[in-house]
């Protein structure tokens, strides 16, 4: 049964930036009843959002090559419309002068986390070790100074207090992003050093970031980083481990 999502030109810029930017990590990426939640090629990193619009399901595979496409339709005025249209094997980008059609994929490599799923994994249960704000200024410097010291990793120490820290692949350059953030579950066992993926972080996320540190309730240790991108409250959860047994990255 076909059916249609129609969007104005302040909707569609906003979808085109989201998935453009989940996009950088993900291969395709799958939308259900208007949400996104799948994990990244790395499968060591979670996006979760709701696009607020309900009436779209759709799975767009190879979605750097379809980015550019979707581009050359955003509406020229407030008037114009762009229409997706959905049927059963495939959907159509539609405005007033042009159409698209494109085959639905049978398999993408990114799907969605269903609800059992991600109840199973426990993304956000389990003992929350630390969490706190984080301004917009200091999570911004996280992609800036990863990006520039060839590393793929956060690292993130744990003693009497947390500290988030970056240090460069080749040992040469070392940063103490945020300091002092007091801890809510002080057991010996979690003072430890931990490190996690930073691919998440180039989510250009606005305003204040909610970041908490959590072991899981399934036994993973989670970073869940909350901000706000385009106007749509965006999540990311990302794997951590200990620091002596995460493997050795470098870009």
């Amino acid at each position: 049964m076909a059916s249609g999502v129609s969007f104005d030109k302040e909707t569609w810029q906003k979808f085109i930036k989201i998935i453009d930017e989940i996009g950088k990590t993900c291969t395709d990426v799958e939308i259900q009843e208007g949400k996104i939640r799948q994990l990244n090629n790395s499968r060591t990193t979670a996006y979760q959002c709701d696009l607020g619009i309900p009436e779209l399901s759709i799975k767009i595979a190879l979605v750097k090559n379809l980015i550019p496409i979707l581009k050359v339709f955003t509406p020229q005025n407030d008037e114009d419309k762009v229409d997706i249209l959905i049927e059963d094997d495939s959907y159509a980008i539609k405005d007033k002068y042009s159409t698209v059609s494109v085959r639905s994929p049978i398999s993408i490599q990114n799907e969605y986390i269903t609800d059992d799923k991600f109840n199973q994994i426990g993304f956000n249960t389990g003992t929350d070790i630390f969490k706190f704000k984080m301004p917009e200024i200091v999570y911004s410097r996280i992609s800036v100074i990863k990006n520039n010291f060839s590393t793929l990793t956060l690292g993130i120490e744990i003693k009497e207090t947390a500290a988030l820290k970056i240090t460069s692949w080749s040992k040469t350059m070392k940063s103490k992003l945020y300091s002092n953030i007091p801890l809510l579950e002080k057991g010996d066992e979690y003072q430890k050093n931990y490190v996690c993926g930073t691919d998440a972080f180039d989510m250009p996320l606005e305003g204040e970031i909610d970041f908490c540190f959590r072991c899981t309730s399934s036994g993973i240790f989670i970073v869940e980083v909350s901000g706000v991108y385009q106007d749509v409250p965006i999540t990311t959860f990302i794997r951590a481990m200990e620091d002596d047994k995460a493997p050795s990255q470098s870009q």
